[in-house]
């Protein structure tokens, strides 16, 4: 069912970005897009709300956009430095 759902989504988004342009598709996802630029990717990460692109850029297919930081742990040692792992 799961993958049933994850195919249905995939082709939703597909659809969305021919129907809308792949720039008026980011901005719907939620990306900020400054003024005269080229957007060729239709992957943003998990929190493409996160994402603000200046003006006069381009961004080409195959760019991935990491919206966090990757931590998996936050640990403290015996001085309450903090570390992320």
């Amino acid at each position: 069912m799961k993958f049933i759902l994850r195919v249905i989504k995939k082709i939703s988004r597909l659809f969305l970005s021919v129907f809308l342009g792949k720039k008026e598709y980011a901005k719907y996802l939620g990306v900020k897009i400054g003024e005269n630029c080229r957007i060729y990717n239709t992957e943003w990460g998990t929190e493409p709300f996160l994402i603000d692109i200046g003006d006069k850029v381009t961004i080409t297919s195959g760019v991935k956009f990491i919206t966090h930081d990757g931590t998996t742990w936050l640990m403290n040692d015996e001085k309450g430095r903090r570390y992320y792992y």
